[in-house]
């Protein structure tokens, strides 16, 4: 969390969103687009190798 926290304001300070209008919808669904998106391939990558170790430990069983 903290990670995409400072992810985040790495973003926002590249863009310069700080001088940006909040009331404008686009910024807004520029930023959940955004972090759902991450969230998404985060959890995804995460399932990958989460999977890619138990095959691990089931072939070390197997075997």
């Amino acid at each position: 969390m903290l990670f995409f926290l400072i992810f985040l304001f790495l973003i926002m300070t590249i863009f310069k969103i700080d001088n940006y209008d909040f009331l404008d919808y686009d910024f807004w669904f520029f930023l959940f687009k955004f972090t759902f998106e991450f969230l998404f391939w985060m959890l995804l990558l995460l399932a990958i190798s989460y999977n890619k170790k138990t095959l691990d430990i089931l072939e070390c069983v197997k075997n």
